[in-house]
């Protein structure tokens, strides 16, 4: 690792742009001072120099990231080594990733006692960081680069950016393997794979918040790592990278056995409650926010953009704090209930959190058309109305997945609010049914991920061993 810190993985990255692409990293600088956060990124305001920033949380927490996966799929069949790996993990996901704790003394301890001075997991954990450190970089330089280019992207689907930045950093990733010769070789090729390793180190981190604490990953700007590893498929795939696979399709194939070992441990744990002495909830509201802060928040955004709506129809800006204050009611609630809509999409919506009470507002409108006799003026008052149901909407809906909508249907049909179903029961029968009713059989796997979906979104409940449908079903598939 000595011959290839930080700054000379930086300048290979900047040759190597300059060799593909034709650009030319200028002023631009590297920061790894601890902020915290294990995410990596590129800031340019257009004023002051340009940095990347790859946080000493990130260095620390991959790389331990990687050991413990490693040994863990090395040592599977241990149980006493199998146990410390998930413990070790957890503690990666839970204290680290979520809320930013730097391991202290006693976590490297453990650590190194759980390595025990493995040669082989050492090497495949540094080979493989370098690869992944080189794709952070090469993809906050592409952010760079796809500015210099001109790319525009839409308003619709700003996330296209974070795709292309990938493409481009796994591109740069692959012609350093495949063009660095053995006797001064930087990256391996059976790492080939370790960006996507990368992209499940962040889908633990999100599924842990998930299940522990009831938070779901939402960032317009970033897709979620299982997009964004469907990305990267996409471009190794192609005939123009000649690769040695073997080692590494094996190396992946290990580190996915026990990727899946801890998801399934976890949600098995946790249900269980056995989780509960490291679960920190009032730690993580705080994190994100109280829910009164959120109802600020909400009501300022929804305020502004019913302002502008009122101005482009020539409206006084009071109409929008006047609906706002009284026919819309936000509450800061953890436990709200949900509905879900069956249809062609089915949706989900926690419309209780968030009320519009319609029919007094065109109650008003009517009131306004008989006062000021101007029908155009009630016209405006009800787009605006329009206006703040449709924002509710989209920011209350949420969709559930094909699957996971038949799963509603099926239980809401079985009368399951009241009467559980067994979870291994569900799997038979739900198979059945879906097989009868769709013409198309379903896996295993599927109906899992199902089920864990609905969990996580507080649609089902699991108590005793037995499923409960927690939120009241309108429509059908």
């Amino acid at each position: 690792m000595q011959n290839y810190n930080l700054s000379k993985m930086f300048e290979l990255v900047k040759r190597y742009f300059e060799k593909e692409y034709g650009y030319k990293v200028e002023n631009i600088t590297l920061s790894n001072q601890y902020e915290p956060t294990i995410n990596s990124y590129i800031y340019d305001d257009k004023e002051n120099p340009a940095f990347i920033h790859l946080d000493e949380l990130f260095e620390s927490t991959v790389m331990s990231f990687l050991l413990v996966m490693f040994k863990w799929a090395k040592d599977f069949e241990n149980l006493d080594a199998y146990s410390e790996c998930f413990r070790y993990t957890l503690f990666l996901m839970n204290e680290v990733c979520i809320f930013g704790t730097m391991q202290g003394q006693y976590a490297n301890d453990f650590l190194l006692h759980l390595v025990n001075d493995d040669v082989q997991i050492l090497q495949l954990a540094e080979d493989s960081y370098r690869t992944i450190v080189v794709f952070s970089l090469a993809h906050e330089v592409a952010h760079a680069y796809l500015d210099d280019i001109g790319k525009h992207y839409s308003k619709k689907h700003p996330e296209k950016e974070e795709s292309d930045a990938d493409m481009i950093a796994y591109h740069i990733v692959l012609k350093i393997m495949m063009e660095n010769n053995d006797e001064n070789k930087i990256l391996e090729e059976y790492t080939y794979l370790a960006p996507m390793m990368y992209m499940d180190f962040f889908d633990l981190y999100y599924y842990t918040d998930r299940v522990l604490y009831k938070s779901w990953f939402s960032d317009p700007l970033h897709p979620l790592p299982i997009e964004r590893k469907r990305v990267l498929f996409a471009v190794v795939y192609k005939d123009e990278y000649e690769l040695d696979t073997v080692e590494g399709n094996h190396l992946y194939g290990g580190f996915l056995d026990v990727y899946s070992e801890y998801k399934d441990q976890l949600f098995l744990k946790t249900v269980k409650r056995k989780l509960d002495k490291i679960i920190h909830k009032d730690k993580r509201e705080l994190m994100s926010g109280t829910q009164e802060q959120k109802r600020l928040e909400f009501e300022d955004e929804l305020k502004t953009i019913l302002m502008k709506e009122s101005e482009k129809l020539g409206m006084n800006e009071k109409n929008a704090t006047f609906i706002l204050e009284h026919y819309i009611v936000v509450i800061p609630d953890a436990d709200r209930k949900w509905m879900i809509f069956l249809g062609s999409d089915a949706v989900s919506y926690k419309w209780s959190n968030i009320r519009l009470d319609l029919k007094k507002a065109i109650a008003a409108g009517l009131e306004l058309l008989v006062a000021v006799n101007y029908p155009e003026s009630l016209l405006n008052y009800l787009q605006l109305v329009i206006v703040a149901a449709f924002f509710i909407q989209k920011l209350t809906g949420r969709a559930i997945g094909k699957t996971a909508a038949y799963m509603v249907y099926f239980l809401h049909i079985r009368n399951s609010y009241e009467i559980g179903i067994d979870e291994d029961l569900l799997a038979k029968e739900f198979s059945t049914w879906y097989q009868e009713y769709s013409g198309q059989a379903i896996e295993k796997s599927e109906i899992r991920t199902a089920v864990d979906n609905l969990y996580y979104a507080h649609i089902l409940d699991i108590n005793s061993g037995k499923i409960y449908l927690k939120e009241r079903v309108v429509g059908h598939i």
